[in-house]
């Protein structure tokens, strides 16, 4: 490693300013931005924005492109590429040396212009006919980290096959620090053509027998600084909903994020400024958008004050507004760790459901496989959600649209997307959900995940366990059986404990972060109930975590 630092300190090849960061670094940083190469993985790469392998940099960034160009010209005799950015640190100059790395191989290469959503990206890249997209972000990271993500021919994330076989190439590129060739000329311009043509298939989402409703709900909305405010407030004015209010200081591009203490819509504190206007206007629903509007975080003004929805109360609402209008034959597709709420609405209703790994990617590539008629719904827990077969990635700005008038169909009659959820409730249980995102080592991450792998079957049994599903090993555990059977879904560091009253726990790696996440979903017949049971599984973890 020392080597290696003592390269990137003397190469010529960086700016003084650049060599400057490396000697600011202190003695932890700099082992971590050179401790290996930066990963790429089926989420693409993120990473801290700085100077060293194992950063997203202008090297980094140039090595990963050029990799991705020579599987693109080993798998196709033309290509062409699509690339979007969001608002962070160097996320348009990213964007701007990935298009000039594929351009000096041959490769023609579409940029949109300005600040445009992951869901854009998704549709730009089958409107356009091209090969892949790639899309400059972090999501919903803190501000200091940017991101790489790659979509293949059908706009969706890489699948891990197609991850294996890009792999090779960008290892064939060699040492990150080299001097890479650029092309001089600049990408051609995504085509005004292409936002309209996505915006009316949004507009094809909604019932225009509503659309004299759609003034009569006001509707609070905040882009966090992000890409949200390029395209929401056109989405709004076109679609028909005028009674909006934007949060103004929110709405400008900045990589500092300046006026948001969170620009997560799963953090409370992303709804802070939505919340005062919310309160001083009076809004029936206040809507925010991750930094590249993929995620859709929602809150609904009932009985006084506001009630923000998990991901998983907003699929399930998705889920009973579709049957109520007329959808009663298809699949709606969720992930493992996504709450049973909206499964058995969807059951309920005569649909089918199909569960996947955790990871959008396989919700898109299920709806581009499958006869897309065939698909009614995806979503996941962490606030991703996507409807019709014009984008195969989560899509918060259709999501902005579909919300705003649910809660218009429900004003019409005299009441709110809380007082439907309460319906649901009482007719198909309370369901409740937890999560812990534990920020450890990565090498505490694994003992975590091996304590309760490990965990013998007696323990499991004598606390109310029945089955384990290892996805890792592909082998599910009927424990009360002392029976096996093979998992179906493709294999992934996953853990899932079912009780025998249909809870559940799970526990997984982050694929992004130095993490690791539980999840917990229980089902009762009132919230005290439920809130006591998911109690009872938190401290088991607990009790698991402490021995």
């Amino acid at each position: 490693m020392n080597n290696e630092i003592e390269i990137w300190k003397n190469a010529e090849l960086l700016t003084t300013e650049e060599k400057s960061q490396i000697n600011q670094y202190s003695e932890a940083e700099l082992i971590d931005a050179f401790a290996g190469e930066l990963g790429f993985g089926t989420g693409g790469a993120r990473g801290l924005i700085g100077i060293g392998p194992n950063r997203l940099n202008r090297f980094t960034v140039s090595k990963l492109t050029l990799g991705v160009a020579k599987w693109l010209l080993a798998n196709s005799a033309g290509s062409r590429v699509v690339i979007a950015y969001d608002n962070r640190y160097m996320s348009k100059e990213f964007a701007s040396l990935s298009a000039q790395i594929l351009m000096a191989q041959g490769i023609e290469v579409f940029c949109f212009e300005i600040l445009m959503p992951t869901p854009l990206l998704s549709f730009a890249v089958r409107y356009l006919e091209a090969d892949a997209g790639i899309m400059i972000t972090a999501s919903h990271n803190p501000k200091e980290y940017n991101g790489y993500k790659l979509y293949n021919n059908f706009g969706a994330q890489l699948l891990p096959d197609e991850v294996e076989s890009l792999l090779p190439f960008i290892e064939t590129v060699g040492a990150t620090l080299q001097e890479y060739q650029y092309a001089e000329t600049t990408a051609q311009p995504v085509p005004e053509a292409c936002v309209a043509a996505y915006i009316a298939q949004v507009e094809r989402l909604l019932h225009p027998q509503y659309r004299d409703d759609y003034a009569k709900v006001s509707i609070g909305y905040s882009p966090q600084h992000g890409t949200g405010g390029s395209i929401v407030p056109r989405v709004f004015a076109e679609c028909g909903f005028t009674n909006v209010t934007y949060v103004a200081e929110q709405m400008p591009s900045d990589e500092q994020f300046s006026a948001t203490k969170s620009a997560n819509p799963e953090n409370p504190q992303a709804f802070e400024q939505l919340l005062e206007y919310g309160e001083r206007l009076q809004l029936d629903v206040l809507l925010t958008t991750d930094p590249d509007a993929d995620r859709l975080g929602a809150g609904v003004r009932y009985q006084g004050s506001y009630q923000l929805l998990s991901g998983n109360q907003l699929g399930a609402l998705v889920v009973d507004y579709l049957l109520q209008h007329g959808v009663d034959d298809g699949t709606v597709v969720k992930t493992i760790v996504t709450s049973d709420f909206g499964a058995a609405v969807a059951r309920k209703g005569g649909l089918v459901v199909h569960e996947t790994l955790t990871g959008f990617k396989y919700i898109g590539a299920f709806a581009h496989q499958e006869n897309p008629k065939q698909f009614v719904f995806g979503y996941e827990e962490s606030f991703g959600y996507l409807l019709g077969d014009f984008v195969f990635d989560k899509d918060a700005v259709q999501m902005c649209a579909v919300v705003a008038e649910m809660a218009a169909f429900y004003k019409r009659q005299g009441f709110t997307l809380v007082d439907r959820l309460e319906q649901l409730y009482a007719e198909f249980g309370f369901y409740l959900e937890d999560l812990w995102n534990l920020q450890v080592s990565t090498a505490r991450v694994q003992e975590i995940y091996q304590i309760f792998d490990a965990l013998p079957a007696e323990l499991l049994l004598a606390n109310g366990i029945v089955m384990k599903n290892d996805y890792q090993t592909s082998r599910q555990y009927q424990l009360t059986e002392a029976r096996e059977q093979v998992l179906t879904l493709p294999k992934a560091q996953v853990l899932k404990f079912y009780f025998s009253d249909g809870s559940w726990f799970c526990i997984r790696p982050s694929g992004t972060e130095p993490q690791i996440k539980l999840y917990f979903a229980v089902q009762g017949a009132t919230n005290i109930e439920s809130k006591k049971r998911l109690a009872e599984l938190t401290d088991f973890a607990t009790s698991v975590l402490n021995f």
